[in-house]
Formats: C-alpha cells, sequence, structure tokens
C-alpha cells in the first residue's frame, strides 16, 4: 500500500508543496530535482521484492516489478532492456495465473528478475503447500491473488500501449487498447483509444468508438447506465467535446469545455493530477488561439507547476512546446527558442518519438521566424512526420510548403494538396481552409487555374 501510494502523481505533487511551505523558498522544485519520491519508493519497492522472494509470493513479487517498470517508463521508455524486463514480467504473470488456475502446477518465475538490481535469476518459486490448498479463495473475491495479478497484467498492457505511442506505432498501440477494453471495468483505457482514434481519423470516428464502448458495457451490466456517470467516459466525451470546438474556430466555446474538464479532477472526492493537467493545456491552447494571451500564459503556468511537481514528463514537455507556441504567436521568438530547443533534446534523449516529431515542427516555425529558411527546411525534411498524428502531419505539410513556396511551387502545391486530404478526412475545418488558402495561392505561381479556382471555391465555403 505504501508503494501504490508513493507511486501516485498526487503523492508527489503533494509532497512539494509540504517542502515548499516547510522553508518558504523553491524546496518544492528541489524535492522534485532531487528524485526524492523516486528514491524512496525506489527502496521501498526493493525491500517488497526481496521479502516477497524470501516468503514465496510471486504475485507481490510481480506487483513490485511492475511498479519499478512504471518508474523506468518515466526515465527511458524505448530503450531494448526495458523491452526485454517488460517480456520477462509478462511472463511471470503468465505463470503465476496458471499456478492459480490449474489444481496442480509449478511456476519457473525467476525470469522476473531485473538485471539492474543485480537479483540473481531464481530456478524454481513454488507457492506454499498451504496457498494451493486453499485456491478458490485465492480465485475470486476483491482481494484474491488472481484478481490482482490479471490487474497487474492489464496495467502492463496500458504500459505497452504508452510506450507504443511515444515510438510513434499508433496503429499497434491502438490495437493495444482495443483488447484492454475487452476487460470489465477498465474505463480508463477507452480515454486512450478515444484519443488516437480522434487524432488519426477524425471526430466522426472518435464519437463512433466512444458510443460502441458505451453500448457494450450497457450491455454487459443489463442496462445499467451507472458506467455512464463514469469519470473516464465524461473525460472522452470532453475532449471529443473541446476538439470540436477547436477544429472550427470556436476557440472561447474550447476554453469554456476546458474548465468543464478541470472539474472532473475533483470526482469522486480524490484530486487527479493528470486530468487538471490536461484540462490546464487545453484551456491554455484555446485561449491563445482566441487571443487572450494573459489567460493562456496564466493556465499554461499552472500546467507545468502542476506537472512538474507531480512527476509528469510528458505533460511537462507538452507545456513546453505550448508556451515555444505562446512566445511565438505574440511575436516573440527569441523567448520561444529554449523552450522548444529543451523539448525537442529531452524527447530526443528519451526517444519519444511523437514528441520529438511535434518539437521539430516547433522548432521548424522558430527558425523559420528568425529568417532560417534552409535550417527549417532540412530540419523538416530530417523528421518523420508520417508517424505523427494526422493534425500534426497536417501543420507540417502546410509548413513545409511554404518554406518551399518560393523556389519549388510544384513541391509546394503537393504539400497543400496533402494537407487539405488529411485536414478534410478528419474534419479540420481551420487546417483546411488553410491549406485551401495556400493551395489557390501555389497554383496561381505556377499557372494551374483550374485547380486554384477548385482551393478558392473551397476556401469560400468553409465557415470559420
Amino acid at each position: 500500500l505504501m508503494c501504490q501510494v508513493l507511486s501516485m502523481p498526487e503523492y508527489c505533487f503533494n509532497q512539494s508543496k509540504v517542502a515548499t511551505r516547510g522553508t518558504q523558498s523553491d524546496a518544492g522544485y528541489l524535492y522534485i530535482l532531487n528524485n526524492s519520491n523516486r528514491k524512496h519508493l525506489h527502496s521501498l519497492l526493493y525491500h517488497c521484492l526481496q521479502r516477497a522472494r524470501a516468503l514465496k509470493l510471486p504475485h507481490i513479487e510481480a506487483f513490485a516489478c511492475v511498479e519499478m517498470m512504471k518508474q523506468k517508463l518515466l526515465c527511458a521508455p524505448n530503450n531494448q532492456k526495458t523491452s526485454e524486463e517488460m517480456k520477462q514480467i509478462g511472463r511471470l504473470l503468465d505463470e503465476i495465473l496458471y499456478v492459480v488456475n490449474n489444481e496442480s502446477a509449478e511456476t519457473d518465475s525467476g525470469v522476473a528478475a531485473l538485471e539492474d538490481l543485480g537479483l540473481e535469476f531464481n530456478s524454481k518459486l513454488n507457492l506454499y503447500t498451504d496457498v494451493l490448498n486453499t485456491r478458490e479463495m485465492l480465485r475470486s473475491g476483491p482481494g484474491s491473488v488472481k484478481g490482482l495479478v490479471e490487474d497487474l497484467c492489464t496495467t502492463l498492457q496500458l504500459l505497452q500501449v504508452t510506450r507504443w505511442e511515444m515510438k510513434g506505432c499508433r496503429e499497434y498501440a491502438m490495437s493495444l487498447t482495443r483488447q484492454v477494453l475487452s476487460k470489465d471495468g477498465r474505463d480508463a483505457a477507452i480515454v486512450l483509444l478515444t484519443l488516437y482514434t480522434l487524432h488519426q481519423k477524425g471526430l466522426d470516428a472518435a464519437r463512433e468508438t466512444l458510443e460502441n464502448y458505451k453500448s457494450g458495457k450497457a450491455g454487459q451490466r443489463n442496462g445499467s447506465r451507472n458506467h455512464l456517470k463514469s469519470k473516464h467516459v465524461k473525460y472522452a466525451e470532453l475532449m471529443i467535446e473541446f476538439n470540436q470546438f477547436m477544429y472550427v474556430g470556436k476557440c472561447c466555446e474550447g476554453a469554456k469545455v476546458a474548465s468543464e474538464m478541470a472539474l472532473l479532477c475533483t470526482a469522486n472526492h480524490i484530486f487527479d493530477v493528470n486530468i487538471f493537467v490536461e484540462a490546464q493545456m487545453c484551456k491554455g491552447l484555446a485561449l491563445m488561439e482566441a487571443g487572450e494571451n494573459r489567460g493562456a500564459q496564466e493556465a499554461l503556468d499552472v500546467a507545468f507547476k502542476v506537472a512538474f511537481k507531480s512527476g509528469l514528463r510528458r505533460q511537462c514537455l507538452e507545456c513546453l512546446l505550448l508556451f515555444g507556441r505562446f512566445y511565438l504567436g505574440v511575436g516573440d521568438w527569441g523567448s520561444a527558442l529554449p523552450y522548444v530547443l529543451s523539448a525537442y533534446q529531452q524527447s530526443k534523449r528519451m526517444k519519444m518519438a511523437e514528441m520529438e516529431m511535434e518539437a521539430v515542427v516547433e522548432l521548424a516555425q522558430v527558425y523559420k521566424a528568425t529568417g532560417l529558411r534552409e535550417r527549417a527546411l532540412k530540419l523538416l525534411q530530417a523528421g518523420d512526420i508520417e508517424k505523427c498524428r494526422a493534425t500534426l502531419q497536417c501543420r507540417a505539410k502546410l509548413l513545409l510548403a511554404t518554406l518551399l513556396g518560393t523556389e519549388h511551387s510544384e513541391a509546394a502545391v503537393e504539400h497543400c494538396q496533402a494537407a487539405s486530404a488529411i485536414a478534410s478526412q478528419i474534419g479540420h475545418k481551420k487546417l483546411l481552409k488553410e491549406s485551401c488558402w495556400l493551395l489557390a495561392l501555389f497554383c496561381n505561381k505556377v499557372g494551374m487555374v483550374e485547380k486554384r479556382d477548385q482551393a478558392a471555391s473551397l476556401f469560400r465555403q468553409i465557415d470559420v
């Protein structure tokens, strides 16, 4: 229980606040920078793992391994050693379930040893005889070994989803998320699947995904509507609504939805740091697009401070990129550059392909604003744009078109057409209108009169 509490971002955030109150200084930030919470958690998990081995309780060993893997993914999500250890933990969980579900079985659970802890592999680790004799108790009930291990299996799958999404393999991540959704009580996974679908296939596909999930859960529960009150389902609905407003340029309405989203963070009287940070980032983005710079900066400041003090690295990097966009929007590229460079270097070091590509696009925007067009073009062309989510692909292609437009108008036309097709597919009217405007401009330069007129006609029809 102590390990579970220590691993919560809410606890980390609270401890940093306590440190700040005690000294009235920057002790809260120093608490995070010194990894105080993570060091305490690591020592407890190490103790938990050793005691579980001594008492021959492989399900507790598995719990410690999964929690250790969570911490490792925060620091090095995509290295080869992490991949191997995740496979070892997965085999351990399968073996434990095999022991619990069968009347007579032995398990070779020594494969769960983590090399970085300096632990030796155990050849055979058998459950106690009295544990095997009370197998029925282990199979059912909220505190059963079977229930715990099944939860750990699902947690491991969600960690895999996050890893593959960071590497840019979104389709595979979506397939893994669908496997998790087949398990009862996994409303958290629907948020991931809805957002993946939204970013890849657009609003209509995301709505369909969420409605199919809700109707399926209603059938499983004999028509009960309790699942509709789920915080995660409501969060997914609000994310769709937020993006719907942003896609058509109704940024003030989007900010209102983000404020409503922030209220979910206190659902069930438990402060959810992840939802709060995401809501503040959405609010900052909406206010930024609406031109309310002061409100946008305040929202982003709050989001970054809470994310940093809670140890949420991905959200911290997203905040840095949003700060970069904010300063670019107000024409202060000098202030934008350190934020974007920091996000780019950290995401590249951690091999977060999706975040790295988003940082590349923002960095190219900064270079363009400073007149370094060749450097911006080289940076964009070296990146793997096709692995990114659809909206980022569209923005990257439009930026490529503007960089190529002065000397290579034919190539600019191709990028504008590709961006227009992507924006049309996902229903992003704002990007579609920008694509049509640039397409008409570059078609006019190369003498494509018919395509120019078609793009201009579509531009006038889009109401944004």
